[in-house]
């Protein structure tokens, strides 16, 4: 073996030995993509969640009261708002 096959296979051994565990974790989690896609479904819900104020234009708790029990805006008889 030459002086640079030596280096190389003494430098993977090195940092095969120094990964710790979170890096290991880490890394077999990026090699799972399904993991990784539900992780950022996860995000996605979660900042929804946080941020569900400034997304939604209206408060949960105001309803159109006169609207109830119409039927449907396409059908006769009833009104667009």
């Amino acid at each position: 073996m030459s002086t640079l096959e030596s280096e190389a296979v003494s430098r993977t051994e090195r940092s095969d030995a120094q990964a710790s565990p979170l890096q290991e974790l880490v890394a077999g989690f990026c090699a799972n993509r399904g993991a990784v896609a539900g992780l950022a479904v996860i995000v996605i819900l979660l900042l929804l969640a946080i941020f569900a104020d400034l997304i939604a234009p209206h408060a949960p708790g105001a309803t159109n009261n006169d609207a109830f029990l119409l039927p449907p805006a396409w059908q006769a008889g009833s009104s667009w708002s």
